[in-house]
């Protein structure tokens, strides 16, 4: 049938080629990649006219049999083959029949389908592999299943899917909703069928088990074995106390509240009472060439006899013995089984006394003999190693070292009038006998007009003064110095002042109160009261000079003022107490000061600094009290770059911000004062004395 298709197909692309050599045409037809003439359904054309391949669809006038292929070359109609009804849809293709003997209509397959999406199918590589699309096997589709089965694969290989059965119990799971659900169904539950996950049941069921081991957690959530021995097994499963003391054979002695000597106890009850038991009286043992001390009844003996001794009898090493000898004996070395001071022999004699202690395997070492007539114990021409009282010898008696704290002023060698032990001498050596002026140099290099002075802790040396004239000798902030007039400023107001009189130098920052005299009590001599007056906004504010006359950053400056206030601000009488050196108020421009006022700060005093109106605030931590006197200092370096604030000696603070007034700036050298804001009950401000440093 193959051959035939063939000759068929052959003879249709014959009458192809015989079209194009008329230069006719055929609508809407081709010849495939594979010798087939393919029509599409929709070709229509009447066998009329010369020279035309025509498909006969409908009955007309010319005696073709429908659907026939003929040609008709202008003389004649040549009928080619009848086929079937033409199909209704495109890609059919003719093909022909052996056994009907007639061309058929056939769905173009294989090579005679062009590359394209096919709906459910994608034909790619010129119509040779045709691809189910990805989504498209509805399950209509699909073979059908038995009941209670699924789809999968159960053949531990891979392979095609297999069907395998659903059993009832594993629907009940399948048709839950949740894992907790599904864990209550096949009877795990967790807390009611199963544990909850626990770190230490998980940490135990990691362990590797095996004979003889015991389990231990090492922290929390890990676990550990560890060696669990037949004597502890035996231990472990006692019922009671009683029973693992018998295990361990310890019998009674463990619940006995004493317990005999004989028993290794003391028998007592007091520290003191055990060790006077375990010291008894000396016993009495006869000199023998083994003198057996370890067989002695107590740790002191008394020796009898004058048999020579060459060995002290076996006992556990540690073992210590004292003694006395009552007579003459010899007492022999032996570098190993009885070593004696001095390594030599001893003549005992009546009295003298000894300790010693074993060494194991009959070995005894003599560590301490004691002559009666306290003469030195000598073996071998030598001195034994010891304690001699100034002396210390050992290294047996080659060397011999004075004792610390055993050279008195007596025992060293007499020294000059008037003079001290040092050194001088600019190298390490003997001490020297010194000279006062020698040990002042120590000091420095000394030169006219020194002067030696303690500070720190410690004396230090303080030159002459480079300007003579006008110099003062100072002690203040910087210790002992020379000041004058072209190196410091130095200002002290005690306030001496007549009643209601401002002190002569002051001026009033800004005023509305008072300023009058006051007594500052014991150990002053004058203050000065500031007082706001009666008015519910009064102030007083007293400054040295006249104001604007001082700048920071030329030298270091200390400003120091003793003050107190006789009631602390309040919601009926409010205040602000200011201290330092400041150029205005209520708000400085410039300045360095304290602040007190009871609502700001929890009534703690403030450490302040401002610089043109920047103003940096810090807590001092020391609470305001009433009627307490407190010294304010405040102390800036010569820069100006660091300012440090102190009450009553102690620092409370020190600022190094950006905000402290430098040689641009200009303030009051010292300001001190109060301002009201609320009440009509007189508050005041009282100084004590004001001081100023400052080294250019």
């Amino acid at each position: 049938m193959a051959s035939t298709k063939m000759r068929i197909l052959l003879f249709l692309l014959l009458i192809a080629s015989c079209l194009v050599a008329k230069a006719q045409h055929v609508t809407a037809t081709h010849v495939s990649a594979a010798t087939r003439l393919t029509v599409p359904a929709t070709t229509s054309q009447a066998a009329s006219s010369t020279g035309v391949l025509a498909i006969d669809t409908d009955t007309d006038n010319v005696n073709i049999t429908q659907s026939s292929i003929s040609y008709y070359d202008g003389t004649r109609l040549m009928y080619v083959l009848g086929t079937d009804a033409l199909p209704s849809v495109n890609n059919y293709v003719l093909s022909y029949d052996s056994a009907a003997k007639k061309l058929v209509w056939e769905a173009q397959s294989g090579a005679g389908v062009g590359d394209g999406d096919y709906g459910n199918i994608t034909v790619t590589g010129g119509g040779t592999t045709w691809t189910i699309d990805a989504g498209v096997v509805a399950l209509s589709q699909m073979a059908n299943l038995a009941q209670d089965q699924f789809i999968g694969r159960v053949t531990a290989s891979t392979g095609v899917p297999e069907t395998t059965t659903i059993t009832a119990a594993a629907r009940t799971v399948l048709d839950d909703t949740t894992t907790s659900a599904m864990r209550t169904t096949i009877g795990l539950a967790i807390g009611t069928d199963v544990q909850a996950f626990d770190a230490d049941l998980s940490a135990i069921a990691g362990l590797t088990s095996a004979a003889d081991k015991g389990i231990q957690f090492t922290g929390s959530g890990t676990a550990g074995v560890f060696d669990l021995t037949a004597a502890g097994k035996a231990l472990l499963d006692d019922a009671d106390a009683t029973a693992q003391r018998t295990t361990l054979g310890l019998g009674t002695v463990a619940t006995e509240s004493t317990v005999p000597i004989a028993k290794g106890g003391t028998g007592q009850t007091t520290a003191k009472a055990a060790y006077d038991a375990l010291n008894g009286a000396e016993a009495t043992v006869a000199s023998a060439t083994t003198t057996d001390l370890g067989a002695a009844s107590s740790d002191k003996v008394s020796i009898t006899g004058t048999t020579t001794i060459t060995g002290f009898g076996t006992v556990a090493a540690g073992t210590k013995r004292e003694g006395r000898f009552t007579g003459v004996l010899t007492l022999t070395h032996n570098a190993t089984s009885l070593i004696v001071p001095g390594a030599a022999n001893i003549t005992t004699a009546a009295g003298d006394r000894f300790q010693a202690y074993s060494l194991g395997s009959g070995n005894w070492v003599v560590t301490v003999y004691t002559k009666a007539d306290g003469t030195a114990v000598v073996g071998g021409g030598g001195v034994s190693d010891g304690d001699k009282g100034d002396i210390t010898v050992s290294g047996s008696g080659a060397t011999w070292t004075v004792d610390n704290d055993a050279v008195s002023n007596a025992k060293m060698a007499n020294m000059a009038a008037s003079t001290i032990k040092a050194r001088v001498t600019g190298s390490t050596g003997d001490p020297e006998d010194a000279t006062l002026s020698q040990v002042l140099d120590l000091v420095g290099s000394a030169a006219n007009g020194d002067m030696l002075h303690r500070t720190g802790g410690s004396w230090a040396r303080l030159a002459a003064p480079t300007q003579l004239s006008g110099s003062t000798l100072y002690y203040g902030p910087s210790g002992v110095e020379w000041v004058n007039g072209d190196t410091h400023y130095i200002y002290r107001n005690d306030f001496n002042i007549i009643a209601s009189t401002a002190p002569g130098d002051f001026s009033n920052l800004s005023s509305s109160g008072s300023v009058a005299y006051m007594d500052p009590g014991a150990n002053g001599i004058g203050g000065m009261n500031m007082n706001t007056g009666t008015t519910s906004t009064g102030y007083r504010h007293q400054l040295l000079g006249t104001g604007g006359s001082f700048a920071f950053g030329f030298g270091r400056t200390v400003v120091s003022w003793r003050c107190k206030v006789p009631n602390l601000s309040d919601g009926t009488d409010t205040y602000t107490m200011m201290v330092g050196a400041y150029d205005a108020v209520p708000s400085p421009v410039d300045g360095v000061w304290f602040q007190y006022t009871h609502s700001v700060n929890t009534g703690k005093f403030e450490c302040k600094v401002a610089d043109n109106s920047a103003t940096t605030t810090t807590d001092s931590t020391i609470t305001a009290a009433a009627n307490t006197w407190y010294t304010f200092s405040i102390d800036v370096n010569a820069a100006a770059t660091e300012a440090k604030f102190y009450i009553n000696g102690t620092l409370v603070h020190t600022e190094s911000g950006a905000n402290i007034p430098q040689t641009g700036r200009v303030t009051s050298i010292a300001t001190a004062g109060i301002t009201k804001s609320a009440g009509t009950t007189a508050r005041i401000l009282s100084a004590d004395y004001l001081d100023i440093y400052v080294k250019y």
